[in-house]
């Protein structure tokens, strides 16, 4: 899966939008790039045989706050 899919699910009705900051803003498009990272390394602490819970609640945090960045910046 593409990682716009997947903001564009986490993000409902703000796919223009995303597409839009990720052109012209380069602070949005890091911080885009930043979710990334740390959803790809939720799924690689998710995944056997390397699973670890700590780790994978710490990535979920991790993305929480990352998404919390996203959102003011697409309310903003």
């Amino acid at each position: 899966m593409n990682h716009l899919d997947a903001l564009d699910r986490r993000f409902p009705g703000q796919a223009l939008a995303i597409r839009r900051r990720l052109r012209s803003d380069a602070s949005f498009k890091e911080l885009c790039m930043d979710h990334k990272a740390a959803a790809d390394a939720l799924a690689y602490w998710l995944a056997p045989p390397r699973q670890s819970e700590q780790r994978a609640a710490d990535y979920r945090a991790l993305l929480a706050e990352i998404e919390k960045d996203i959102a003011d910046a697409l309310a903003g």
